[in-house]
């Protein structure tokens, strides 16, 4: 009797062994976001949450990396620099993420980008295009192209795809990204159409803004253009802008970056910017990888609506780390502490290629990402694919 009751003892003990292991296999990999629910940039980071969770989902379906879980957590940001420096701050030191996915703005980002920096742990921006973000610290990484990349790409599709050589620019006076975004698609213009002067007028306005007048009046001025480029930093601005420059007679084509890419602009704009042409980062109709149709099929089941270039950089900026710890040795995985596992992230993003992502990416150290741009126009009151400027294409 003594006997059996040794041997249950010894094997519960061998069963709560195995179970403690267990657990502890389990203990879940977390990754943290800043994404505002709320705000001036409420609307970009629902797009870039829901995106980013589904990465995690799709993951956790596969049974997880390296026998982990993983679990994603967003500390609403409320388009608030404090908040998002206080949630950024949460993240690293109580919830121990392994890395993070940052605000959709440079000037929200860079709230974000030097805690992340301090405690070496990777933050991606999902959303931002100003190049010189890669230059925030070597554990800051740029899930989009650069701007510098994303305005060659357009002037090139501007000048030799649709034959235009002399177009009117407006832009955000105030912003980063217009400014940054119309300098170097001047000089790529220039180089593409072989003038010394493509640029009849840029004018300026502020975020916000309700009355063009005063631009409109002097673009109109110039009847012989083939084309307004409008640079609104945020996508409420670009089709307001279209609406009054139809209304003054400018009835030429529009070019949109990035910010252009959403419903709203087709929704408000209307005819407006019907045949409107946008640079964009994602098309369903050009599935780059086998993982896009199913990002595609997985969000619109969950969603039920068809994701666009924002859910689609959610995404990737999820999947980039994903990806990451998958190339990194599993026992030496599990070796690491926190400290060293946010560092191998870190030296995994720099030293490899990703192509298990909507769009193929490949980093180099303080670099925005080597990445295509997709062109898109506006036809009947929807975004249909045009062309893939493939990074070959447009580099200089």
């Amino acid at each position: 009797m003594k006997k059996r009751v040794l041997s249950i003892l010894f094997i519960t003990f061998l069963l709560l062994a195995q179970f403690s292991i267990f657990t502890l296999a389990a203990d879940p990999i977390k990754i943290g976001g800043t994404s505002s629910m709320v705000g001036i940039l409420g609307s970009i980071g629902e797009m870039v949450l829901r995106g980013a969770q589904l990465a995690v989902d799709m993951a956790n379906e596969d049974g997880g990396i390296h026998g982990q879980e993983i679990e994603y957590t967003n500390i609403d940001g409320q388009s608030n620099q404090t908040v998002i420096s206080n949630a950024s701050i949460r993240l690293i030191e109580e919830e121990n993420v392994i890395a993070g996915i940052g605000p959709v703005d440079i000037n929200y980002l860079s709230a974000a980008a030097p805690i992340f920096e301090n405690n070496k742990t990777v933050l991606m921006d999902p959303t931002a295009t100003t190049p010189s973000i890669a230059e925030m610290g070597d554990y800051i990484f740029m899930t989009p192209f650069g701007d510098d990349a994303q305005a060659r790409a357009l002037a090139k599709y501007v000048a030799e795809e649709l034959g235009f050589d002399n177009i009117a620019i407006i832009k955000d006076v105030n912003a980063d990204y217009s400014i940054t975004l119309a300098e170097h698609f001047v000089e790529a213009f220039k180089e593409f159409t072989g003038k010394e002067n493509p640029i009849a007028v840029e004018e300026n306005y502020q975020t916000g803004d309700q009355d063009y007048t005063a631009q409109m009046t002097r673009i109109r001025q110039y009847n012989d253009i083939d084309a307004l480029f409008i640079i609104p930093p945020l996508p409420q601005d670009a089709p307001v802008i279209a609406n009054q420059a139809r209304r003054f007679g400018i009835n030429v084509p529009i070019i949109y970056p990035d910010a252009g890419d959403f419903d709203e602009v087709i929704e408000i704009g209307g005819d407006s910017v019907e045949g409107a042409y946008i640079s964009s980062h994602f098309a369903i109709e050009e599935a780059m990888t086998d993982i896009a149709n199913d990002f595609v099929t997985e969000f619109e089941a969950k969603h039920g609506y068809t994701p666009g270039g924002f859910e689609g950089l959610g995404f990737d900026s999820a999947q980039i780390i994903l990806e990451a710890i998958k190339k990194i040795d599993k026992d030496e995985w599990m070796s690491m502490d926190l400290a060293e596992q946010r560092m191998a992230v870190q030296k995994s993003l720099i030293n490899n290629e990703f192509n298990n992502l909507i769009v193929p990416i490949k980093y180099e150290p303080n670099l925005p990402p080597t990445k295509p741009v997709v062109i898109k126009q506006i036809k009947n009151g929807e975004r249909v694919y045009v062309k893939t400027m493939w990074p070959e294409d447009f580099e200089k």
